[in-house]
């Protein structure tokens, strides 16, 4: 009884050095793919962006084709710097048009 355990323990540990060895190997083959997986990651959250706002990205590449890219490129500048604006009044605008309720936890007294 007591070799078959001792065979059962050498066999265990022959596999544990035979899954150390394997792990060791598949780590290295995605070592040196991490590079290429990192960019591929990069490529797909581009298109997923391109596909999301692709009537945006189409106005940018006509304005390209039209004006060029430097006369794109302050356009896009002057766009920005009118934009926190744009949508201060956006909001502004939002929350004239339906104004709050008001919380009246008074009861209803003055």
């Amino acid at each position: 009884m007591r070799s078959r355990i001792e065979a059962l323990a050498e066999r265990r540990l022959a596999l544990v050095r035979s899954s150390d060895a394997h792990r060791a190997q598949l780590g290295a083959t995605v070592e040196g793919l991490h590079r290429e997986i990192a960019i591929a990651e990069t490529v797909v959250t581009v298109v997923r962006g391109v596909r999301r706002y692709r009537a945006l990205f189409g106005a940018l590449a006509a304005a390209l084709l039209l004006f060029g890219p430097s006369k794109t490129r302050r356009w896009l500048a002057g766009a920005a710097a009118l934009a926190p604006f744009a949508i201060g009044t956006y909001r502004l605008a939002k929350g004239v048009a339906r104004p709050q309720e008001s919380d009246d936890s008074s009861g209803g007294a003055p």
